[in-house]
């Protein structure tokens, strides 16, 4: 295993700056909502999720799928479709706008009024 100089491992850095490109693609695509993106070579897998929609949910696309489209086109797809499920603009985020009701999660998962996220 190749290791940097402050004990970060190549694969975790190349899994950060892909998680990094496929921020940038988002926020491109929908300013205003706060996207984390975790991406986990070992696992093959990148979890996407709007923490200003949920905490606890998101999506999961397969790592192979993602890492040879330079559009990211199946990640702004899935991120297009959480916004939608939760009731909000599919664009840039109005200001204070908050989920109300995620479509198929559970309703002791939905956001409380208020907009506490879940």
């Amino acid at each position: 295993m190749e290791v940097f100089g402050d004990g970060i491992n190549k694969v975790e850095t190349m899994d950060m700056m892909l998680a990094t490109r496929i921020s940038s693609a988002l926020v491109k695509h929908y300013p205003g909502h706060y996207w984390a993106v975790n991406v986990n070579s070992d696992g093959g897998v990148v979890d996407i999720k709007a923490l200003n929609i949920s905490l606890s949910y998101g999506f999961r696309l397969m790592l192979k799928d993602v890492q040879n489209d330079p559009t990211y086109k199946l990640a702004i797809m899935g991120a297009g479709e959480i916004l939608e499920r939760a009731h909000m603009r599919v664009g840039g985020r109005r200001d204070n706008e908050t989920a109300q009701k995620i479509d198929d999660i559970p309703d002791k998962y939905q956001p409380t009024p208020g907009g506490i996220l879940v």
